[in-house]
Parts: structure tokens; C-alpha cells; sequence
């Protein structure tokens, strides 16, 4: 019973860690990606 708790525990955390690097890399992309917009809208104008 303790193994698959275990197991499962590590399992929440993987996931967990997942989805946080996952939003990192989501907010990190939005920035980035407004930044070179902005950049470009300028580099027109």
C-alpha cells in the first residue's frame, strides 16, 4: 500500500512540476512575443 502511495505522490509532483514549467514557458512566450510585436510595430512607424 505504502509503494503505490509513494508512487503516487511522485506521480502529483511530475505533474505538478509540469504544468508549472508549462505555465512558465506559456507566460515567458506571451512576453516575449508582445515584446517582439512592439519591436516590429515601432521598427514600422
Amino acid at each position: 500500500m505504502f509503494g503505490a502511495l509513494r508512487d503516487n505522490v511522485f506521480l502529483l509532483k511530475l505533474f505538478a512540476l509540469c504544468v508549472f514549467f508549462g505555465y512558465l514557458l506559456l507566460v515567458v512566450s506571451t512576453c516575449f512575443l508582445f515584446l517582439l510585436v512592439r519591436f516590429f510595430i515601432f521598427r514600422i512607424f
